[in-house]
């Protein structure tokens, strides 16, 4: 649908397809309405927040500024993380751990894909916990995830103290250069900050998560982590320097870039 399209279906509550075969005027109020929401997109205000949510693997999400919008290449990362978790075979529930939480969205889809895995998610800000509790609880899955108001590096610490054990690890965090944020576009701009920002090379949280997840896992578990462009080689220097993971493989995004990093423990 065109970003029209798609605020008329929001105004409306319709589908697409009433919008020719059953076509309504606008009242005063959604009128009023729709005027609203074309005036904050073209302030550069991010279409999904106008409209107050995004659709993640067909899974509905309420989205605002308090969290990253879900992008389509994190369902390559969840479609892996599936596709890992069937590989493993286990006996009991699965034991995942999603870092970074934002808008519930990698957790949701996980629960509805892996309905008897156990699943822990830490962000820290509380303000995208709290959205992604709510999300939790509008998709039905709120009893299988757990969510954590953490910083993760001090998470991943506290758990390794705890002798705590995940079949797989997973993670979106931000991996965009510092410098390179005042570039992005303007829409992208009206998203959380620390959502973005990866430090000086953009891989700040790449550094710490490789480092500190490797004893949480069991042997033949997984780290998989979506990465940025044109960071896979350094990400697989940083992997093989640790001396800690079997393999280091990369899954392709939709253009053909290296985006989902997949290291076997």
């Amino acid at each position: 649908m065109t970003e029209d399209e798609q605020i008329l279906t929001t105004v409306l509550n319709c589908r697409r397809v009433d919008l020719y075969a059953d076509p309504k005027p606008l009242t005063r109020i959604q009128q009023k309405q729709y005027l609203h929401m074309k005036s904050r997109l073209a302030s550069g205000e991010p279409l999904q927040y106008i409209l107050g949510f995004s659709d993640f693997m067909g899974i509905k999400l309420f989205v605002d500024e308090r969290v990253l919008i879900p992008r389509p290449e994190t369902e390559i990362l969840v479609e892996v993380a599936i596709e890992k978790a069937q590989a493993l075979k286990s006996q009991r529930p699965l034991r995942i751990l999603d870092l970074g939480t934002g808008s519930g969205n990698v957790a949701i889809a996980l629960a509805k894909n892996i309905p008897d895995a156990l699943i822990s998610t830490v962000d820290i800000s509380y303000e995208a916990i709290e959205l992604a509790e709510a999300n939790a609880r509008a998709n039905g899955v709120h009893e299988q995830v757990r969510f954590i108001l953490r910083d993760m590096v001090n998470f991943l610490k506290e758990q390794q103290e705890a002798n705590c054990k995940f079949d797989l690890i997973i993670s979106n965090p931000p991996y965009i250069p510092t410098f390179e944020i005042p570039r992005l576009p303007a829409d992208v701009l009206k998203e959380p900050r620390m959502a973005l920002d990866g430090g000086d090379d953009g891989l700040d949280f790449y550094r710490e998560i490789i480092a500190l997840s490797v004893d949480l896992l069991d042997k033949g578990s997984f780290l998989l982590l979506e990465i940025g462009d044109g960071q896979a080689e350094k990400i697989h220097a940083m992997v093989k320097a640790s001396e800690m993971y079997d393999q280091c493989v990369f899954q392709k995004d939709y253009v053909g870039t290296d985006r989902i990093a997949v290291m076997t423990r």
